[in-house]
């Protein structure tokens, strides 16, 4: 009887370390194949991307394209500063707040599942789960005054 009691008391502390989440290296993390790391010039997929605005006095751009993501019809937009990526968003509209919160809901449960707990979470106001690296962060972020749910991949500001 202690024998059995011994094995299933040592299968249940090795329980939580075998099925746990390994957080993600979040500075290796892309979103569509696209990471903030990347000169603009080396990523294939921009060539489908459309131009929203360009300034090539001060280097800076947006570009976009609409498309699916964690099953969801959205647009990416890929901030581009002196032919770097300074950050890719995928922007997904809602008819309401409560729709916005309904798709913040599904889509973070999808990011838990994936990459583990945030390092980070604001739930009053805007609403946003945070996983941090070095050079950049993953977000999931929600302002109910404006009905859109935004997935974020941004550098840290590096002054």
């Amino acid at each position: 009887m202690n024998k059995y009691l011994f094995l299933l008391l040592l299968l249940l502390g090795f329980a939580p370390t075998t099925f746990a989440q390994q957080r993600p290296n979040v500075d290796t993390l892309s979103i569509n194949g696209i990471m903030t790391t990347m000169p603009s010039n080396s990523v294939p997929v921009l060539s489908q991307f459309d131009t929203m605005f360009w300034n090539p006095t001060l280097g800076v751009g947006m570009l976009r394209k609409d498309d699916r993501f964690y099953n969801h019809k959205g647009e990416y937009r890929v901030g581009v500063q002196n032919a770097n990526i300074e950050q890719v968003t995928f922007a997904i509209g809602a008819k309401n707040k409560e729709d916005a919160i309904k798709i913040f809901n599904d889509v973070a449960a999808q990011l838990k599942s994936n990459f583990g707990e945030p390092d980070n979470s604001v739930t009053v106001g805007d609403l946003e789960i945070r996983w941090e690296g070095v050079k950049q962060f993953f977000a999931l972020r929600m302002a109910p005054s404006n009905n859109a749910v935004n997935i974020v991949l941004s550098k840290f500001d590096q002054k």
